[in-house]
């Protein structure tokens, strides 16, 4: 990882006034990281497309994006455009969202090379890596695409996502997250007969470099970095869109937490409840929804003197009296 490269991209976006870095600032941080994202050029405006060499662009087709730091949802603003890999197409693509957002603050034109891939579910991929409050960097890694929120709303919970703190990620623990992230079946396995479309180690290969990158740079210079989507083409991932922040002074180290501790939260063998009462009330239906959610009754044990037992579950004078 070329650290100096990814520090001298960010001072430029910060000594510009910007936390949000622009496309080709990102598409750079990515081949800092070691990844080869599809040939592409920048120009200013459709006057400049005749010096671009479109002859180092593969196949017949370019992907033409704006370069705007306020436009992070490109294809909703009408900032992408497939066309043909002829200077006229382009430029004509270029004039028309000049037109479209003439009101926001353009910086110029990506000419993409175009990749194509399987759109189908488990063709594209989400890697992310976000600093967060609680708990310093997150490294994630789900389905990608524009139907990201929506599978992940609809997936079996635990089987949608992949998060990791970097600090402590091996390869053995990176490629147990991958591996029970459902996604992973589709891209990576072999469903209905059908070939891996890549190997589960180039999965974990990324996951790690965004670990990486966390470990070296976040948050004194990134705050997050987002690539939706990897896509697979001739066997290996492809990064295609990526957004990358920069935002202010953050405190480089959270407070210290106790993280080894969640899942005594989410998974509690037992718990203690005080302040119920005999008749409704909010302690007796915290109560209720822990029987309605499946808790065993004998692993719930209320504070409640002069009570043997609510609900079948037992009762105990005070904390002190507790199993």
């Amino acid at each position: 990882m070329d650290l100096e490269r990814i520090t001298s991209i960010v001072s430029t976006a910060r000594a510009d006034g910007r936390e949000v870095l622009l496309e080709p600032e990102g598409l750079e941080i990515l081949e800092a990281m070691g990844f080869a994202p599809p040939h592409h050029d920048c120009v200013h405006g459709a006057a400049e497309v005749s010096s671009v060499d479109l002859s180092r662009f593969p196949g017949h087709r370019v992907v033409v994006k704006v370069v705007a730091p306020g436009i992070s949802h490109k294809s909703e603003s009408g900032g992408v455009a497939v066309v043909d890999k002829e200077p006229k197409a382009i430029a004509k693509a270029i004039r028309g969202m000049e037109r479209t957002l003439q009101q926001h603050d353009v910086r110029g034109f990506l000419i993409y090379e175009y990749v194509p891939y399987d759109r189908s579910l488990g063709g594209e991929l989400l890697y992310g890596v976000r600093w967060t409050a609680d708990f310093g960097a997150v490294v994630t890694y789900s389905a990608g695409g524009i139907h990201t929120e929506f599978l992940a709303q609809h997936f079996i919970p635990g089987r949608e996502v992949a998060l990791a703190i970097p600090a402590d990620l091996d390869a053995q623990a990176a490629r147990q997250l991958i591996e029970q992230v459902a996604v992973t079946t589709l891209i990576a396995g072999e469903a209905r007969g059908q070939k891996p479309r890549i190997e589960i180690s180039a999965l974990v290969d990324v996951f790690l470099r965004f670990a990486e990158l966390a470990r070296a740079a976040f948050p004194k210079l990134l705050t997050e970095l987002e690539v939706n989507p990897f896509v697979v083409h001739d066997r290996r991932l492809v990064p295609l869109d990526v957004l990358a922040k920069c935002e202010g002074r953050i405190e480089s180290r959270p407070v210290q937490r106790p993280i080894h501790k969640l899942r005594n939260l989410l998974e509690p063998s037992s718990a203690a409840i005080i302040g119920v009462s005999e008749r409704m009330n909010p302690g007796h239906v915290v109560l209720n929804n822990m029987i309605r959610a499946g808790f065993d009754r004998e692993r719930i044990h209320l504070i409640k003197p002069d009570s043997d037992s609510i609900e079948g579950c037992p009762c105990y004078p005070d904390v002190g009296s507790l199993p």
